[in-house]
């Protein structure tokens, strides 16, 4: 079977869509023999059409049709671009290939991770070897319900439900699909994702118990800044501006990634209360390199303390011990901090303070002002919590 062809307007001919064509070769031993066409550029840059075959297998263990699939795989990874047979592009194959090396340069580490795991423990199994062309609604929405059923959380299943629709969306920038089959599909009910907050007491009792300098500024940056654990152990000293810090960096992984935060709108001014900047300044004193690029919670080797080896060995210990159940992790300092001042600030204060406000280039985290209204929310907070300062 030859391909479908066009002609360009110096009347060369180019491949769309091609199948190829198997044929029965052999003497003693039948096998199939797959054809198809390649195209180069000659010296002239003319395109130059190249018949080239492949081998695909013994008839006795392959059937004609499995050596039509096969060929039309080959052809699909040859050609990359040129053709796109839609029984060889599966979703597993269109995620690695595409879909990914085109969005992983707008993901921080964390995000790329996360998105990782999801693909390879929820997706893939499921969905990876299906065709492109097979998505419909139904597929779509069944899977999200079987997710459901399986009593994964509200979050989880969210998580991948946009995962797929923004697979999908590309693949139909890419032409690789007419429409995107998961534009009608709902989140199904779900369990609901646990969503705990600490009441301020047991933040005031925790408080108490902490002493050492460099850990009682990371709690309160986690209790009253609400950043993202990514972003506290990403802060550089010349971050820090006296009444606010600059949140530019992530760290993951005991790594620094400089100018990298989980989207656009993260890079922002976070004000400072007096007892925090108090704090700041004792352990500015106290820490070993203050150099302006030197980190402010350096680990071994200059490096970015680990979160999760911060809370297990420093503070859930002593959380446990005064009895407080809630998991003191930054999520859920970062959510009860956008629960507590809701009474102290509007709602726009809270998404400022928290980083949802809109930042049109990375250059504008420095001109961008800090509102009179998010700063007086920031030091109600802290004297609602711990009082007036000593």
């Amino acid at each position: 079977m030859t391909p479908r062809a066009v002609f360009t307007a110096e009347g060369v001919v180019r491949q769309r869509h091609q199948k190829g064509w198997v044929e029965e070769r052999g003497s003693e031993r039948k096998y199939w023999y797959g054809h198809w066409y390649s195209y180069s550029k000659d010296e002239q840059g003319r395109d130059v059409r190249k018949q080239t075959g492949e081998v695909l297998g013994f008839k006795s263990e392959m059937t004609k049709g499995a050596a039509r699939d096969k060929l039309q795989k080959i052809i699909f990874e040859r050609c990359g671009e040129q053709v796109k047979p839609s029984d060889a592009v599966t979703l597993e194959w269109f995620y690695t290939n595409r879909f990914e090396p085109l969005r992983r340069g707008n993901w921080s580490p964390a995000t790329l991770h996360g998105n990782q795991g999801d693909m390879e423990r929820y997706i893939k199994p499921a969905l990876g070897k299906v065709p492109l062309r097979e998505f419909d609604l139904f597929r779509c929405q069944t899977y999200l319900n079987k997710l459901a059923d399986s009593n994964y959380s509200e979050s989880l299943v969210a998580r991948c439900r946009t995962m797929l629709w923004s697979i999908f969306d590309v693949a139909v920038e890419l032409d690789y699909l007419r429409k995107n089959p998961m534009a009608r599909v709902d989140v199904p009910k779900c369990k609901p994702t646990p969503k705990p907050i600490i009441a301020k007491e047991d933040i005031a009792r925790l408080f108490g118990a902490v002493t050492d300098t460099r850990d009682r500024l990371i709690l309160m940056l986690g209790v009253f800044a609400g950043p993202r654990s990514s972003e506290v152990f990403g802060i550089q000293w010349d971050c820090y501006k006296g009444d606010h810090i600059e949140i530019r960096n992530t760290a993951w992984c005991g790594k620094l990634y400089e100018w990298r935060v989980k989207r656009r709108d993260s890079f922002r001014r976070i004000k400072l209360g007096p007892q925090t900047q108090q704090l700041f300044e004792k352990w500015r004193a106290e820490c070993s390199d203050a150099a302006p690029e030197a980190l402010v919670f350096p680990g071994r080797g200059g490096r970015p303390l680990w979160v999760g080896s911060f809370l297990q060995k420093r503070i859930q210990p002593i959380a446990k011990s005064l009895g407080i159940t809630v998991p003191v992790t930054f999520q859920v300092l970062r959510r009860s901090c956008t629960t507590r001042n809701q009474k102290h600030g509007t709602m726009k204060d809270v998404q400022a303070h928290m980083g949802h406000a809109s930042i049109e280039t990375t250059g504008d985290v420095y001109m961008m002002e800090i509102p009179e209204s998010v700063a007086r929310m920031v030091e109600l907070d802290e004297m609602d919590v711990l009082g007036s300062v000593q």
